[in-house]
């Protein structure tokens, strides 16, 4: 299984044989194939030099594979220089200009080749601009991230304790990323889910002048009792649901992860009051994790 489309793979200088490469093997500056080290330093080009061991009846127990070159993609340099910022820990010579990240999830058990930026049910995801990312996020752990962006505090710890792990993943403006307020979580479902549009129609004005816990009060239920009751809303749930604002925010919570902090201002809310500020949010499509060039990719601590 070749590392990416950007990666060449090399042979035995003595047999020709194709050595094989593996992307779950590489971690941050250094990737490790089986016993043996394939050390690496980044740059406008990344220069791989191997170094392993050869087992495969050749007669060469140990052969050095020649350089190989890897260029970054044409329009990835703005992300890739954002992510080598980060495993640098260089704040000051970060660059936020069209770049886009957020950090993404790796449950035990993961297929890299498979997953997602987030679940792959959900067509549309929040994102936080090159801004955040070079300011007031830049080199925290995934914890303090998270808990700034308006994640609960709860699900994070969770997700810790069972060992999943987290990686911030940058992108480059494509021009169908929008800002995350009320305006754009309409835009979000008519692009996303037109089905939806129509019957959802009626609800916008009480949608975006409740707050969660004001839906609560006013239709005297509780979202996280329902949710434990009846499950998520989706798509298909919420066209044959009853009518109403609550199964609508339902659905919304489902679809956009619109939790009990979203306050529909494109900024996020951190429920301790001490973050330090809002970081502006955006929504971009869902994409596979594959596409993302590992140059793009960082490894974060919880």
């Amino acid at each position: 299984m070749p590392i990416s489309q950007d990666y060449t793979t090399e042979q035995c200088l003595e047999c020709q044989h194709p050595m094989p490469t593996y992307p779950e093997f590489l971690i941050a500056r250094r990737v490790f194939f089986l016993a043996d080290e394939i050390v690496f330093n980044s740059g406008p080009q990344i220069l791989v030099i191997i170094a392993l061991s050869h087992l495969m009846g050749c007669g060469g127990t140990k052969q050095l594979v020649k350089p190989v070159q890897v260029a970054p993609k044409p329009g990835d340099s703005a992300a890739a220089a954002l992510a080598e910022a980060w495993r640098d820990n260089a704040r000051d010579v970060a660059k936020s200009d069209g770049v886009f990240g957020r950090i993404v999830y790796l449950r035990s058990g993961a297929d890299l080749a498979t997953a997602t930026l987030v679940d792959p049910s959900r067509r549309v995801m929040f994102v936080a601009d090159g801004v955040s990312w070079a300011g007031r996020n830049f080199g925290l752990g995934a914890r303090e991230i998270l808990l700034r962006n308006g994640v609960q505090v709860e699900w994070i710890d969770e997700e810790i304790a069972r060992g999943t792990r987290f990686k911030l993943v940058f992108f480059d403006e494509d021009g169908t990323i929008w800002k995350a307020d009320w305006d754009g979580v309409q835009r979000a479902v008519e692009t996303y889910h037109p089905r939806v549009a129509e019957k959802i129609r009626p609800h916008w004005s009480t949608l975006r002048n409740r707050s969660w816990a004001e839906l609560e009060a006013q239709f005297s239920v509780s979202f996280d009792s329902i949710e434990k009751s009846e499950g998520p809303m989706s798509e298909e749930a919420y066209l044959v649901a009853e009518d109403t604002a609550v199964a609508a925010r339902r659905f919304l919570a489902t679809a956009l992860s619109l939790n009990r902090h979203f306050q529909g201002t494109g900024y996020t809310f951190d429920e301790r009051g001490d973050g330090g500020g809002a970081t502006a949010e955006f929504f971009a499509a869902n994409r596979p994790l594959s596409q993302i060039p590992l140059s793009q990719v960082v490894d974060l601590m919880p």
